[in-house]
């Protein structure tokens, strides 16, 4: 209840670890907050509890690859098209593209704290004001990982050449427009839209 006093309603309850919707709770009042805290801590120990932006802005993921001086040695960008369950989830289906000032941002971000190898720093956009929201930071790949490589930017094979200490050029230029898509992930999103609507999307597959 302290924690919700500060972040507000609608908010969000999630794990500290997961996939894709797993575990994910939206709370309008506190009623439901202490009905989904009991659920989600018996699915695990550490969760989230976040605003939750109103409206459908657009999501955008900033890829990075840091050295360990805070050098970078790949950038991707992309943002989301669709994504299941529908209310938020694993993307769908999404798209290559540039957005330097989030890039910025997310590379400050990563280099205040000192990162080092891979990360997907998440915005979304806040439809109230029209600007992009810092969401969270994957230290890991992520689940769109074969578009930034369809674009140019292998990640994978870059981190491995890093560990074995080549020397690399950086890579931060792709092919913008490219498109992957989750083909399971998107007939559920289109079968939620069609003839569920969000409350039967809002269920995990």
């Amino acid at each position: 209840p302290e924690a919700a006093r500060d972040v507000g309603f609608p908010a969000v309850l999630k794990p500290v670890v997961g996939s894709g919707a797993y575990g994910l709770r939206y709370i309008a009042d506190l009623k439901g907050l202490r009905t989904s805290y009991e659920e989600v801590r018996r699915r695990c120990d550490e969760f989230l509890l976040q605003e939750r932006l109103p409206g459908r802005g657009q999501a955008i993921g900033v890829s990075l690859l840091l050295l360990e001086d805070g050098s970078l040695l790949a950038r991707f960008t992309h943002r989301r098209l669709r994504e299941y369950p529908v209310t938020g989830g694993a993307s769908t289906l999404r798209e290559s593209i540039r957005f330097p000032l989030l890039e910025e941002r997310a590379l400050a971000l990563l280099r205040a704290l000192r990162w080092s190898g891979v990360a997907m720093v998440e915005f979304k956009q806040d439809m109230r004001d029209g600007e992009y929201k810092l969401m969270e930071v994957n230290p890991r790949f992520w689940g769109s990982l074969a578009l930034a490589i369809r674009a140019g930017v292998n990640f994978p094979l870059l981190l491995a050449n890093m560990a074995l200490g080549k020397e690399q050029l950086p890579v931060v230029d792709y092919r913008v427009g490219v498109r992957s898509r989750w083909l399971p992930g998107d007939l559920l999103h289109h079968a939620a839209r069609l003839f569920g609507g969000e409350r039967a999307a809002a269920a995990p597959p």
